[in-house]
């Protein structure tokens, strides 16, 4: 077995990690789709948040109208 060999096999016992969901690779060309992941997640967030923004504005206008 050699070098590459135990490596493979300490690898092999270590459980996924994860963050927010997505699964965080140990090294490696993964970390750019994990970094465009969290990208698209923040996307989704700050769109989230424009809309939420949006309703409450709408709510204090109709409360405004029925006072």
């Amino acid at each position: 077995m050699g070098v590459l060999g135990g490596v493979a096999l300490n690898r092999k016992g270590q459980p996924k990690r994860k963050l927010l969901g997505a699964s965080i690779p140990a090294m490696g060309s993964g970390a750019e789709k994990l970094a465009r992941q969290i990208g698209q997640a923040a996307a989704q967030l700050s769109r989230l948040a424009a809309e939420v923004h949006a309703a409450r504005e709408q709510a204090a206008k109709v409360g405004k109208a029925m006072s």
